[in-house]
């Protein structure tokens, strides 16, 4: 039974080795390897089967319309500020009508540096009160910053104080386990 099987596995040899004399040779480089495989895959209809980065794609970009929103100013929450009010944008926006792309770009102003956008305390303060709010409103929410800016603080100076701790918790439960008898021991009574 064993020879049987031997000689099967020996009479498949030969016949893969005659099978791959008739085959062209085999391409030595991937290039070549890559072009072949791609080619077999096309001919017998694997062309869904073939990776997408393999796959010739033409890609495209066009752009449409352009439209632009105008967003309203309102009080902030966040305490990124240096000093005053913090200003979002509101949810609520008045949408212009919208152009092309080529007519947006031949007549939109210059664009503005950084030193350009900044916001200091006194223009933060004029948009918010453009905007409607009145000064009880924006002395809350410089204090509710403020606030938020000490707790900040504090969490970042303590920081340090948690990792130690953390240390010494550790430290204090295998000091425990040394010096006290073992507890396996001390629960045997539990697992009979």
């Amino acid at each position: 039974n064993e020879k049987e099987r031997v000689e099967l596995t020996k009479e498949e040899i030969k016949e893969h080795q005659d099978a791959d004399k008739t085959r062209p040779p085999a391409p030595t480089d991937n290039k070549a390897l890559y072009q072949s495989v791609q080619s077999f895959l096309l001919m017998d209809g694997y062309t869904d089967r073939l990776p997408l980065a393999k796959r010739k794609i033409k890609r495209q970009t066009s752009f449409g319309d352009v439209t632009i929103r105008d967003y309203g100013m309102i009080i902030g929450d966040h305490p990124c500020c240096s000093y005053g009010p913090p200003v979002t944008l509101d949810w609520e926006y008045y949408e212009r009508t919208s152009c092309s792309l080529d007519d947006y770009e031949y007549n939109r102003p210059r664009r503005r540096s950084l030193r350009q956008m900044n916001l200091n305390y006194y223009k933060r303060k004029e948009l918010l009160q453009l905007a409607g709010a009145n000064k009880g409103e924006i002395k809350a929410a410089t204090k509710a910053v403020n606030h938020t800016r000490r707790q900040r603080s504090l969490t970042r100076s303590l920081l340090m104080a948690q990792i130690i701790e953390t240390g010494l918790e550790s430290t204090r439960r295998k000091l425990k386990r040394l010096i006290e008898e073992d507890h396996w021991k001390k629960e045997a009574h539990l697992y009979k």
